[in-house]
């Protein structure tokens, strides 16, 4: 069992929402995808999943063992949207469902619960192990979260459209471009760039359907 002193040195806390790589399993079946996850009550993480997506059905079928895998590189977030085979996945220490290779920690836990709202569920997590590489800090530069904040907004963008929240979902585009921004001003990375590019074209093919 982890303590709430090592989740809070993860940088996870009850009033914000940290952005992580979620994987699961289910028998053969597993899944990676973007999530936000909220330190709840007696060490637990909370994470918010939206109806219409395949964590939604892997949890709701029965999905019994997680990993959260905490990385701020933003190829890995956008893989997990757009290219779930490239992907590498290594087997857990103590639990069924895969870690994302790559990634700076993990935190291996086991459901606990889940609350089921109108088209969402509250997943209710146990941390039963924790592990984290010990890197030498870089400085900073706005290029990679602006990405990944890129990539959530994006996310939203299907639920909100589905759900005739047309308005809000433009707003995530809206969203989408300043980061486009942020990116251009900060980096020549290519590829970097090109992600931002390919998430604005899908987002805006997703509001013209």
């Amino acid at each position: 069992m982890t303590d709430l002193a090592e989740l809070k040195r993860l940088g996870f806390s009850k009033g914000t929402t940290s952005e992580v790589l979620l994987s699961l399993s289910l028998g053969s079946e597993v899944n990676v995808a973007p999530m936000g996850v909220k330190l709840g009550e007696n060490a637990e993480l909370i994470i918010k999943v939206f109806a219409g997506c395949r964590t939604y059905d892997l949890i709701r079928r029965g999905a019994r063992d997680y990993v959260v895998n905490i990385t701020s590189n933003p190829l890995l977030f956008y893989y997990a949207i757009f290219g779930k085979d490239s992907l590498k996945l290594r087997p857990s220490r103590c639990v069924s469902a895969p870690r994302v290779a790559g990634c700076e920690a993990y935190v291996e836990a086991e459901r606990k619960g889940v609350d089921y709202g109108r088209d969402y569920l509250i997943l209710h997590l146990r941390p039963i192990h924790i592990e984290y590489r010990r890197v030498l800090p870089k400085a900073f530069c706005r290029a990679a979260p602006a990405v990944i904040e890129a990539l959530v907004y994006y996310t939203k963008i299907p639920y909100l459209k589905k759900s005739g929240k047309s308005r809000e979902a433009e707003g995530m585009l809206k969203r989408i471009l300043a980061c486009a921004e942020v990116v251009g001003h900060c980096t020549r990375s290519r590829r970097l760039r090109s992600i931002l590019r390919n998430v604005i074209e899908r987002a805006e093919g997703i509001l013209k359907e």
